[in-house]
């Protein structure tokens, strides 16, 4: 397809030139869920020492600092920002930070809901990130992406069911369950808009707005927070908020920032099924958790789950004919 002026056609194609390569959002993805994996077990950490809010006051205070050091380096260039613009930026801030982090907090306290089924719905994020991306987006959900989540869904299932010696689904009350089914929509709505709002701020410039968004908004519950506590807890405990604050809410959303620019919503969301696996990993690897043979099976599944779309475009680039391609421009969509 050729660019001409005011073919809405070609509003999202580039240069060659002024777009990375594939493989480098799927790195950016991949690092966002390592991180994101080994925040579990310092999660874990600190909830042993202070209540759910408690921790998502302290990592955001943490994260604030550096956020302070990096506006001083960035200074970003908002301007040209129109009232739509900043509305996008807005929403997408509070439902990928506060409203998420805290609507997990709250459901995750107080016995309000098992650990396996609050992973369960957890796990959907990538499923309602699929059909938020084909409705809003307009990205592609084809019948192979509908396995592949299914499959990496199933994966995260196996795994939950062998490390809880099966799962507690029956809640005794629906407040836990229905709070992390908002959490997961409130995070794949997060995400759709940040894949949006890629056209209107560069990942740094985004990262920077949205960065302050969340500060500030969490600072709001700080007379709610035990600093009582926060102040008691040991060289462990503060090891764990500065690994969250520092890598968990500042390097891991930047990466995941990025990811989002360069893939569709719907290909970086699948990676979450994999950090669920890393964290079950992690736990057997630094705290003796126990595993079984469904910890691996599981693992396979959502591994399957996550390169099935890439080797079937692989094979089936293999197997039609080569046709003449201008080298003009190429489509931002980079995807596998």
């Amino acid at each position: 397809m050729k660019a001409t002026p005011g073919n809405p056609e070609t509003q999202n194609l580039r240069t060659p030139s002024s777009q990375k390569p594939t493989w480098f959002y799927h790195v950016m993805a991949l690092s966002t869920v390592l991180i994101w994996s080994f925040s579990f077990l310092h999660i874990v950490n600190l909830n042993e020492a202070i209540d759910p809010i408690s921790v998502v006051v302290l990592r955001k205070d943490i994260f604030a600092i550096g956020l302070v050091g990096f506006l001083i380096w960035r200074r970003p260039k908002l301007g040209h920002l129109t009232r739509r613009d900043w509305g996008l930026v807005l929403a997408m801030s509070l439902l990928s930070g506060p409203m998420y982090h805290f609507t997990f907090a709250w459901a995750s306290g107080e016995g309000r809901i098992s650990v396996a089924l609050l992973g369960l719905i957890i796990a959907t994020i990538p499923i309602h990130t699929g059909w938020l991306g084909w409705l809003i987006l307009k990205e592609k959900l084809s019948v192979m992406r509908g396995i592949a989540l299914a499959l990496g869904l199933a994966g995260v299932v196996v795994v939950l069911f062998g490390q809880n010696e099966g799962l507690v689904l029956l809640p005794q009350k629906l407040a836990g369950p229905i709070a992390a089914t908002c959490a997961a929509m409130f995070a794949s709505l997060g995400m759709i808009l940040t894949r949006a709002n890629r056209g209107v701020l560069g990942p740094l410039d985004l990262f920077a707005v949205s960065g302050v968004v969340v500060v500030v908004i969490a600072a709001m519950f700080h007379p709610v927070a035990d600093f009582e506590r926060i102040g008691a807890m040991g060289l462990e405990g503060w090891g764990s908020a500065i690994f969250l604050g520092t890598f968990g809410s500042g390097i891991a959303y930047l990466t995941w920032v990025a990811a989002l620019t360069g893939l569709q919503a719907v290909t970086v969301a699948m990676y979450l099924f994999l950090a669920s696996v890393l964290a079950t990993l992690w736990g057997w690897v630094f705290r003796g958790e126990e595993v079984n043979w469904m910890f691996a099976l599981g693992g396979v599944m959502v591994l399957a789950g996550l390169l099935l779309p890439a080797l079937v475009q692989n094979w089936k680039g293999r197997n039609e004919p080569e046709e003449a391609i201008e080298p003009v421009l190429v489509e931002v969509e980079a995807d596998a």
